[in-house]
């Protein structure tokens, strides 16, 4: 989890608003869930929901 909390915490507001945002997150976390666990452990991240505060 500290990897995610670290690839959210540094996003901007401009980020965010960018068109494709959440499919770019989806491949980061992919990623770097799959750098910590293996290559192959997590097939897909999905994002239901999405809350900027």
């Amino acid at each position: 989890m500290d990897v995610a909390v670290g690839a959210l915490s540094s996003l901007t507001l401009n980020d965010v608003e960018k068109p494709g945002f959440r499919n770019l997150l989806r491949q980061q976390l992919l990623g770097l869930f799959n750098d910590v666990l293996g290559h192959g452990t997590i097939q897909e991240v999905i994002i239901t929901e999405f809350i900027v505060q």
